[in-house]
């Protein structure tokens, strides 16, 4: 059902309630979430 490598969009960032959210679908492996906490920062203009 699930592709084998998802996407992220780090500029599509939003709030959700723990309540609202469902099971976990997957992880990310320390490179991507390496990549994801870069494009975060300079997403919060703090890079």
């Amino acid at each position: 059902m699930w592709a084998s490598r998802a996407r992220w969009l780090s500029c599509k960032m939003t709030t959700v309630a723990k309540e609202r959210t469902g099971e976990r679908i997957g992880q990310l492996d320390d490179a991507d979430l390496t990549k994801l906490n870069q494009a975060i920062i300079v997403f919060l203009g703090l890079a």
